[in-house]
């Protein structure tokens, strides 16, 4: 997984609302977020903003990654399939749409599209940052990066 990945979604954990506005990210949060969090997310700013922002079929790499997620989810649990199965399963399904929504494009465009937001046959969306005891990050606590 990307590390902009796993700092947005740190983020959304811990209650922060993030959007793209051009060039910069907007941020809304009940509670302020901690200093290590704004950290990380002014340092893969450009990263989260690609992420966040729609491409020419209208979906952005965010929405890609959460499509990736439900079919392996659906192909484990529904037809229980082993998670590197169902997720191998999942990158070819998600090559194959993106490859419907951009004709005339080849499918090692897709692969590369995918490559950069980190879609692997390895668990897209395992936290990045986590605590010591490889715990995911609770809301409400402070980031720490994985040992």
């Amino acid at each position: 997984m990307s590390t902009a990945l796993a700092t947005l979604q740190a983020a959304r954990s811990a209650g922060i609302e993030i959007e793209a506005d051009g060039s910069r990210l907007r941020l809304r949060s009940a509670i302020p977020p901690s200093r290590i969090l704004l950290g990380a997310l002014r340092q893969n700013e450009p990263e989260i903003i690609e992420m966040l922002t729609p491409g020419e079929d209208g979906r952005s790499p965010e929405d890609w990654a959460c499509r990736f997620d439900e079919i392996a989810g659906q192909r484990e649990y529904e037809d229980h399939m082993p998670r590197p199965e169902a997720e191998a399963c999942a990158r070819q399904c998600c090559i194959t749409e993106w490859l419907a929504c951009h004709p005339g494009r080849s499918t090692t465009e897709a692969e590369d599209v995918f490559a950069r937001i980190g879609m692997t046959t390895r668990n897209l969306l395992r936290p990045a940052l986590a605590t010591p005891d490889d715990q995911p990050n609770r809301p409400g606590q402070p980031i720490r990066r994985a040992s």
